[in-house]
């Protein structure tokens, strides 16, 4: 019994020391096991370090998401482009005139930017129909391409009183300005007006010298010489300005002579007018004033502004506003004016 005992006793210490002894084991193995965990965290941690210098970093990311290419691309094109800057030749041209408008927009209803006189050097920027985009002192407007030479204007062309030549357009051909020719700092000497009717032009002459020519429109009814009140014609013949007024519904006008001794002697004859009013228009045109407009020939015939873009009027002479300025400025009381068929 007792040796039964002893034995029973025994085998309860050796369960109880090999389940001490498992334990032990047990928690060495879950410490080593935590140490080499841990150990991989850090040696991850490296190896994450170690990769980042060879990623790309945040902003090159965000450049290339901008669309930006990389530095080296960048500075060649910039180069390119560069190199192209350089080896284009600026192309210049002169203005041919004295008082030429520069404007915002390539239109004679825009606003003027400056003025500008003859010689002045231009550089060319685009083309837009019959105007050119140019630049000066940084400035960038339109001006008429007849208005401008590719040639520095000579001193044979014609002359104001202050020595500016009259412009010549792109073609060489003869001066033609446009509206924007305003020679107009004070009077010139001796200007007279020709008018060619079947051309459409209107000519300004410093004495026997060509300055300009500019298009016109007439009466509604522009072939034939103005015989009556309400015929729609424009006259014909020699006249003068008789009349000016600034304050015209058609911008500015020049009141012409008509009608003339010579008109008012058709007339008689034909029985239109009595020899009381041939009389008075006859001393009007003696003292080189304005003839009566109040008969049955008609009158108010000027030469004024609103376009030359048709035969409008009710037999007036119509221009661009622009020349109607170059008109104003040149064409005093008394100038002559000779209308053409």
């Amino acid at each position: 019994m007792k040796k039964a005992a002893i034995i029973l006793i025994l085998v309860c210490a050796c369960l109880v020391l090999g389940s001490c002894s498992t334990g032990k084991s047990r928690e060495e193995s879950e410490k080593e096991d935590t140490n080499n965990t841990t150990g991989e965290y850090i040696n991850h941690d490296k190896k994450e370090n170690n990769d980042r210098p060879g990623e790309e970093t945040p902003d090159k990311k965000v450049n290339e998401a901008n669309g930006e290419p990389d530095s080296g691309r960048m500075d060649d094109e910039t180069a390119a482009d560069t190199a192209s800057t350089e080896t284009d030749t600026p192309v210049y041209y002169y203005v041919n005139g004295n008082g030429v408008r520069m404007r915002k927009d390539a239109s004679l209803e825009s606003d003027i930017l400056i003025l500008l006189y003859k010689g002045t050097k231009v550089e060319y920027v685009d083309v837009k129909g019959e105007w050119i985009k140019v630049k000066y002192n940084n400035e960038i407007g339109y001006i008429r391409n007849d208005l401008l030479s590719a040639e520095m204007p000579d001193d044979n062309t014609a002359r104001n009183h202050n020595g500016n030549a009259a412009s010549e357009n792109l073609s060489g051909n003869a001066a033609d300005n446009s509206a924007d020719n305003s020679a107009g700092n004070a009077s010139v000497s001796n200007p007279k007006i020709v008018v060619k009717k079947a051309e459409r032009i209107l000519e300004l002459w410093y004495g026997d010298v060509l300055y300009a020519r500019y298009p016109i429109g007439l009466g509604w009814e522009p072939v034939g010489d103005k015989k009556r009140e309400g015929d729609g014609k424009t006259p014909e013949g020699e006249y003068y300005i008789c009349t000016r007024n600034n304050y015209s519904r058609f911008y500015l006008s020049l009141g012409l002579s008509y009608p003339n001794t010579e008109d008012a002697r058709d007339a008689l004859e034909s029985g239109l007018i009595d020899q009381g009013t041939y009389n008075r228009i006859e001393d009007a045109i003696s003292r080189r004033v304005q003839p009566p407009w109040n008969t049955a020939l008609g009158g108010e015939i000027m030469i004024h502004g609103h376009g030359s873009h048709s035969d409008w009027t009710a037999g007036c002479i119509a221009v661009d506003n622009d020349v109607m300025d170059v008109l104003w400025e040149n064409c005093g009381l008394g100038t002559t004016v000779i209308i053409e068929p």
